[in-house]
């Protein structure tokens, strides 16, 4: 059954910004997985920061917080995109 889901724009909230999220994935999945990577990277380090070592939002390390947005938009993501496509070449279960 593949129904057109285009015109699905007065859905509930959280569905079309996840067909939104999936469809970019789709057409850039490289750029969104880097993306979505460096992001989630500073948020896990800002948690880090405030929550765990219970910084000062003042005193935060954005050097630290700079450093793991990149390793996740330019190290991270790349390698794991690229790995994961490697293992689904090679498993083919």
């Amino acid at each position: 059954g593949g129904g057109s889901s285009g015109s699905g724009s007065n859905s509930e909230g959280g569905g079309g910004l996840f067909a939104a999220y999936s469809n970019a994935l789709q057409q850039n999945p490289l750029l969104v997985k880097a993306l979505t990577t460096a992001v989630l990277s500073a948020i896990g380090n800002l948690i880090c920061q405030v929550f765990i070592e219970k910084q000062d939002l003042d005193k935060l390390d954005w050097k630290r917080i700079n450093t793991f947005t990149l390793l996740g938009l330019l190290w991270v993501a790349p390698c794991l995109h690229f790995w994961y496509g490697s293992l689904n070449k090679i498993v083919t279960l």
